[in-house]
């Protein structure tokens, strides 16, 4: 029994790379069949969504999930411009830490150039995915070219001549939300 399910639906839109986790836990021959359907998907030039669900999940060895990342990372510049967002869905248990400690390593090998979500149901993942969906097609979205979305620091939404949620207390650099408005980093501005 493998110890995960692959499957690309191209008749999406975007396109849906699936990963469906299963309780067995994976091994070295396994590593082999993940990589070449990720080849495969490569060539397609497809942009795709991401769904991970991990509800049955046997955590794999660490030295197999750096081999994984690192393959990813020699092809990242070719996977970036593909993907939408990533959504991984873990059960809400004990074990959910311990996966969430191997998705940081994960992400700290290679980091995600796209919108990543990690909740603990199906519905919030299908909704991030949906909405991420959206503001990728929109000629307003604040991504750059390549996918990776633009870094705006607390100091620069402070320092901005617009409103914003952020507002300083007294002389420290802790900015804490007030409700008094919202900023759609687009350049709209709403009120609440």
């Amino acid at each position: 029994v493998n110890p995960c399910k692959l499957s690309f639906d191209e008749s999406s839109t975007p396109a849906r790379f699936t990963v469906t986790m299963r309780s067995d836990r994976a091994t070295e021959s396994d590593v082999k069949p993940v990589l070449e359907f990720c080849e495969v998907l490569l060539q397609m030039q497809t942009r795709y969504t991401i769904l991970v669900d991990a509800h049955e999940y046997a955590l794999p060895p660490v030295y197999l999930v750096r081999k994984f990342m690192l393959w990813f990372k020699d092809r990242e510049h070719e996977f970036r411009p593909l993907q939408v967002a990533v959504a991984v869905v873990l059960e809400d248990n004990l074990w959910s830490g311990c996966a969430r400690g191997m998705i940081n390593m994960a992400t700290s090998i290679v980091p995600p150039s796209c919108p990543l979500l990690i909740c603990h149901t199906n519905d919030a993942a299908e909704a991030f995915l949906a909405q991420e969906t959206i503001e990728a097609a929109s000629p307003t979205s604040p991504r750059e070219a390549g996918g990776r979305l633009r870094f705006v620091s607390c100091d620069d939404l402070l320092e901005a001549d617009c409103p914003t949620p952020l507002t300083r207390k007294d002389s420290g650099d802790m900015g804490f939300l007030t409700p008094v408005a919202s900023v759609d980093f687009r350049g709209r501005v709403g009120s609440r």
